[in-house]
Protein backbone atom coordinates (compact mmCIF):
# COMPACT_ATOMS: atom_id res chain seq x y z
CA UNK A 1 0.00 0.00 0.00
CA UNK A 2 1.37 3.40 -0.97
CA UNK A 3 4.09 1.92 -3.20
CA UNK A 4 4.73 3.69 -6.54
CA UNK A 5 3.21 2.02 -9.63
CA UNK A 6 6.65 0.97 -10.94
CA UNK A 7 7.63 -0.76 -7.68
CA UNK A 8 8.86 -4.31 -8.07
CA UNK A 9 9.55 -6.83 -5.26
CA UNK A 10 13.25 -7.28 -4.51
CA UNK A 11 12.73 -10.93 -3.50
CA UNK A 12 12.85 -13.60 -6.18
CA UNK A 13 10.29 -16.42 -6.20
CA UNK A 14 12.12 -19.63 -5.29
CA UNK A 15 12.06 -22.67 -7.60
CA UNK A 16 10.17 -25.76 -6.49
CA UNK A 17 13.35 -27.88 -6.38
CA UNK A 18 16.17 -26.19 -4.47
CA UNK A 19 18.36 -29.32 -4.58
CA UNK A 20 20.29 -28.63 -1.38
CA UNK A 21 20.86 -24.94 -2.11
CA UNK A 22 22.07 -23.08 1.00
CA UNK A 23 19.65 -20.42 2.20
CA UNK A 24 20.38 -18.04 5.04
CA UNK A 25 17.03 -17.02 6.48
CA UNK A 26 17.28 -13.83 8.52
CA UNK A 27 15.00 -12.96 11.41
CA UNK A 28 13.66 -9.42 11.45
CA UNK A 29 11.00 -7.20 13.02
CA UNK A 30 9.92 -8.36 16.51
CA UNK A 31 10.15 -11.68 18.34
CA UNK A 32 6.51 -12.46 17.59
CA UNK A 33 7.00 -11.66 13.91
CA UNK A 34 9.91 -14.08 13.71
CA UNK A 35 7.85 -16.86 15.28
CA UNK A 36 4.97 -16.08 12.95
CA UNK A 37 6.91 -16.21 9.68
CA UNK A 38 8.83 -19.35 10.65
CA UNK A 39 5.61 -21.30 10.09
CA UNK A 40 6.65 -21.30 6.42
CA UNK A 41 9.92 -23.11 7.24
CA UNK A 42 8.62 -26.66 6.51
CA UNK A 43 7.53 -25.54 3.03
CA UNK A 44 11.05 -24.22 2.41
CA UNK A 45 12.65 -27.42 3.69
CA UNK A 46 10.31 -29.53 1.57
CA UNK A 47 11.89 -28.01 -1.54
CA UNK A 48 15.27 -29.41 -0.53
CA UNK A 49 16.92 -26.26 0.81
CA UNK A 50 19.71 -26.33 3.37
CA UNK A 51 18.54 -23.68 5.81
CA UNK A 52 20.53 -21.60 8.25
CA UNK A 53 18.42 -19.32 10.43
CA UNK A 54 20.01 -16.12 11.71
CA UNK A 55 17.85 -14.95 14.60
CA UNK A 56 16.87 -11.31 14.75
CA UNK A 57 17.02 -11.50 18.54
CA UNK A 58 19.48 -13.82 20.32
CA UNK A 59 16.89 -14.62 22.98
CA UNK A 60 15.41 -17.04 20.43
CA UNK A 61 18.52 -19.22 20.23
CA UNK A 62 17.77 -21.60 23.10
CA UNK A 63 14.04 -21.61 22.38
CA UNK A 64 14.48 -22.68 18.74
CA UNK A 65 17.35 -25.12 19.34
CA UNK A 66 14.99 -28.16 19.28
CA UNK A 67 14.13 -27.31 15.68
CA UNK A 68 17.75 -28.09 14.72
CA UNK A 69 17.74 -31.50 16.40
CA UNK A 70 14.29 -32.11 14.90
CA UNK A 71 15.46 -31.37 11.36
CA UNK A 72 13.42 -28.21 10.74
CA UNK A 73 16.66 -26.20 10.60
CA UNK A 74 20.12 -27.23 9.52
CA UNK A 75 21.82 -24.50 11.49
CA UNK A 76 20.84 -21.80 13.99
CA UNK A 77 23.16 -18.82 14.45
CA UNK A 78 23.27 -15.62 16.47
CA UNK A 79 22.30 -12.28 15.04
CA UNK A 80 25.88 -11.07 14.63
CA UNK A 81 27.43 -14.39 13.52
CA UNK A 82 29.62 -14.32 10.38
CA UNK A 83 27.62 -14.48 7.18
CA UNK A 84 27.51 -17.71 5.24
CA UNK A 85 29.42 -17.47 1.96
CA UNK A 86 27.52 -18.52 -1.14
CA UNK A 87 24.12 -18.71 0.55
CA UNK A 88 21.02 -16.97 -0.73
CA UNK A 89 20.03 -14.48 1.97
CA UNK A 90 16.29 -14.11 2.54
CA UNK A 91 14.35 -12.07 5.10
CA UNK A 92 11.95 -14.16 7.19
CA UNK A 93 9.14 -11.73 6.41
CA UNK A 94 9.66 -12.31 2.66
CA UNK A 95 9.38 -16.08 2.96
CA UNK A 96 5.65 -16.33 2.06
CA UNK A 97 6.24 -14.28 -1.11
CA UNK A 98 9.36 -16.25 -2.06
CA UNK A 99 7.41 -19.52 -1.73
CA UNK A 100 4.36 -18.22 -3.57
CA UNK A 101 2.24 -19.07 -0.52
CA UNK A 102 -1.51 -18.74 -0.87
CA UNK A 103 -2.50 -19.55 2.70
CA UNK A 104 -1.04 -19.64 6.21
CA UNK A 105 0.05 -22.98 7.70
CA UNK A 106 -0.28 -23.59 11.46
CA UNK A 107 2.34 -22.24 13.84
CA UNK A 108 5.34 -24.47 14.44
CA UNK A 109 5.14 -26.32 17.73
CA UNK A 110 7.04 -25.41 20.88
CA UNK A 111 6.77 -27.02 24.30
CA UNK A 112 8.21 -25.87 27.65
CA UNK A 113 11.05 -27.93 29.06
CA UNK A 114 10.94 -29.43 32.57
CA UNK A 115 14.06 -27.42 33.41
CA UNK A 116 12.38 -24.14 32.45
CA UNK A 117 9.26 -25.08 34.41
CA UNK A 118 11.38 -25.83 37.49
CA UNK A 119 13.14 -22.45 37.25
CA UNK A 120 9.78 -20.74 36.85
CA UNK A 121 8.25 -22.37 39.93
CA UNK A 122 11.27 -21.28 41.96
CA UNK A 123 10.56 -17.68 40.95
CA UNK A 124 6.75 -17.95 41.26
CA UNK A 125 5.96 -20.69 43.83
CA UNK A 126 2.24 -19.90 43.72
CA UNK A 127 2.04 -21.43 40.25
CA UNK A 128 2.25 -24.89 41.84
CA UNK A 129 -0.97 -24.36 43.75
CA UNK A 130 -4.24 -25.36 42.16
CA UNK A 131 -6.05 -22.09 41.44
CA UNK A 132 -9.65 -21.65 42.56
CA UNK A 133 -10.45 -19.95 39.27
CA UNK A 134 -9.13 -20.18 35.68
CA UNK A 135 -5.95 -18.24 35.06
CA UNK A 136 -6.03 -15.50 32.45
CA UNK A 137 -2.77 -14.05 31.13
CA UNK A 138 -2.95 -10.27 30.63
CA UNK A 139 -1.02 -7.74 28.54
CA UNK A 140 -2.17 -4.37 27.27
CA UNK A 141 0.86 -2.92 25.51
CA UNK A 142 3.50 -4.13 23.03
CA UNK A 143 6.55 -2.67 21.31
CA UNK A 144 8.30 0.54 22.24
CA UNK A 145 7.28 4.17 22.03
CA UNK A 146 9.72 4.85 19.24
CA UNK A 147 9.05 6.39 15.84
CA UNK A 148 9.44 3.96 12.96
CA UNK A 149 11.72 5.32 10.24
CA UNK A 150 10.58 5.21 6.66
CA UNK A 151 6.86 5.04 7.41
CA UNK A 152 5.96 8.69 7.74
CA UNK A 153 5.76 10.78 10.88
CA UNK A 154 2.75 9.24 12.63
CA UNK A 155 3.66 5.55 12.78
CA UNK A 156 5.01 4.16 16.04
CA UNK A 157 6.47 0.80 16.99
CA UNK A 158 3.90 0.43 19.74
CA UNK A 159 0.35 -0.82 20.19
CA UNK A 160 -1.76 -0.40 23.29
CA UNK A 161 -5.27 -0.97 24.55
CA UNK A 162 -6.82 1.14 27.34
CA UNK A 163 -6.16 -0.73 30.57
CA UNK A 164 -9.09 0.94 32.39
CA UNK A 165 -11.60 -0.28 29.81
CA UNK A 166 -10.03 -3.71 29.73
CA UNK A 167 -10.37 -4.03 33.50
CA UNK A 168 -14.06 -3.13 33.24
CA UNK A 169 -14.49 -6.17 30.99
CA UNK A 170 -12.49 -8.44 33.32
CA UNK A 171 -14.01 -7.27 36.62
CA UNK A 172 -17.16 -9.49 36.55
CA UNK A 173 -15.34 -12.58 35.23
CA UNK A 174 -14.56 -15.36 37.68
CA UNK A 175 -10.86 -15.57 36.77
CA UNK A 176 -7.46 -14.97 38.31
CA UNK A 177 -5.23 -12.62 36.32
CA UNK A 178 -1.55 -13.28 35.62
CA UNK A 179 0.12 -10.02 34.58
CA UNK A 180 2.48 -10.74 31.69
CA UNK A 181 3.04 -7.14 30.68
CA UNK A 182 6.67 -6.16 30.07
CA UNK A 183 7.74 -3.23 32.25
CA UNK A 184 4.35 -2.35 33.76
CA UNK A 185 4.12 0.96 35.57
CA UNK A 186 3.48 0.82 39.36
CA UNK A 187 0.22 2.74 38.91
CA UNK A 188 -0.93 0.17 36.34
CA UNK A 189 -0.35 -2.74 38.74
CA UNK A 190 -2.16 -0.81 41.45
CA UNK A 191 -5.11 -0.18 39.13
CA UNK A 192 -5.38 -3.92 38.41
CA UNK A 193 -5.37 -4.81 42.10
CA UNK A 194 -7.99 -2.16 42.87
CA UNK A 195 -10.25 -3.28 40.04
CA UNK A 196 -9.99 -7.05 40.55
CA UNK A 197 -8.71 -7.52 44.10
CA UNK A 198 -5.15 -8.36 45.08
CA UNK A 199 -6.12 -11.99 45.81
CA UNK A 200 -6.99 -12.45 42.13
CA UNK A 201 -3.74 -10.99 40.72
CA UNK A 202 -0.28 -12.47 40.18
CA UNK A 203 2.46 -10.17 38.91
CA UNK A 204 4.60 -12.30 36.57
CA UNK A 205 5.91 -9.36 34.56
CA UNK A 206 9.52 -10.14 35.50
CA UNK A 207 9.36 -13.39 33.49
CA UNK A 208 10.26 -11.73 30.23
CA UNK A 209 13.90 -12.09 29.22
CA UNK A 210 14.12 -15.91 29.31
CA UNK A 211 11.78 -17.10 26.55
CA UNK A 212 11.89 -20.71 27.76
CA UNK A 213 10.59 -19.58 31.16
CA UNK A 214 8.01 -17.38 29.46
CA UNK A 215 6.80 -20.38 27.44
CA UNK A 216 6.52 -22.38 30.67
CA UNK A 217 4.58 -19.53 32.27
CA UNK A 218 2.16 -19.35 29.34
CA UNK A 219 1.58 -23.10 29.58
CA UNK A 220 0.26 -22.53 33.11
CA UNK A 221 -2.50 -20.10 32.09
CA UNK A 222 -5.85 -21.17 30.69
CA UNK A 223 -6.20 -18.30 28.24
CA UNK A 224 -4.71 -15.00 27.20
CA UNK A 225 -6.08 -11.53 26.55
CA UNK A 226 -4.21 -8.52 25.23
CA UNK A 227 -2.63 -6.95 22.18
CA UNK A 228 -0.76 -9.04 19.63
CA UNK A 229 2.76 -9.64 20.93
CA UNK A 230 5.30 -12.39 21.58
CA UNK A 231 2.98 -14.01 24.15
CA UNK A 232 0.28 -14.51 21.53
CA UNK A 233 2.67 -16.24 19.12
CA UNK A 234 4.10 -18.45 21.87
CA UNK A 235 0.57 -19.51 22.84
CA UNK A 236 -0.12 -20.35 19.19
CA UNK A 237 3.05 -22.45 19.14
CA UNK A 238 1.65 -24.50 22.04
CA UNK A 239 -1.60 -25.06 20.15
Amino acid sequence: EGAPPHWQPQTAVLPMDLNGAPIELMGEQGLGDELFFLRFLPALKSRGATVTYRVGNDRLLSLLAPWVTGGLLDQLVAHNAPRQDGALRLLAGDLPFALGARDYPPALKLQPTPQAMARLVQKLPSLERNPQRPRLGLTWRAGTMQSATGFGTNRWLCKQMPLTQLLEVLRPLDVDVVVLQRNPQPEELLAIERALGAHRCLDASAIDQDLEELLALLSSVDSLVGVSNTNVHLMAAMG
